[in-house]
């Protein structure tokens, strides 16, 4: 499975979750009871994807990362299914805190060998909130 390239903002103080549908290398939907059944998955933030600083971590052991199901479109497809997903908490409290602007992410599934894989990447931008008092 290829890694999706995903790039979004989120205004300082509010709160989203990502949603990642997980698919598998060749592009079958891995659903929701087999992702619960020992697959773990991490994200991480990093000033670039190089860097060793890490400016924010989630992980399905610290209750950040939870497994969901939506609806995804498979590579090469063109007709959505519903799949298993990563749904990744960012807290308002958690995007209030950052003081930092812009961060390379990528989160990881990991099944039950111990064996990760990206499932997407990309850039997070974090812009003050216009309503902030």
């Amino acid at each position: 499975m290829a890694a999706l390239r995903f790039d979004f903002t989120v205004r300082s103080g509010n709160a989203l979750t990502l949603s990642v549908p997980v698919f598998d290398g060749q592009g079958a939907p891995i659903l929701h009871p087999t992702l619960a059944a020992g697959w773990t998955a991490r994200a991480k933030v990093r000033t670039v994807d190089e860097s060793e600083t890490v400016l924010q971590a989630w992980s399905t052991s610290a209750g950040t990362i939870t497994w969901g199901i939506t609806s995804g479109v498979p590579r090469g497809g063109d007709t959505p299914v519903t799949t298993g997903a990563a749904l990744v908490a960012i807290t308002g409290a958690m995007s209030l805190a950052w003081d930092w602007t812009v961060g390379e992410y990528g989160v990881d599934v990991i099944d039950p060998t111990g064996a990760a894989t990206e499932i997407v990447f990309g850039v997070i931008r974090v812009e003050p909130d216009a309503a902030r008092p």
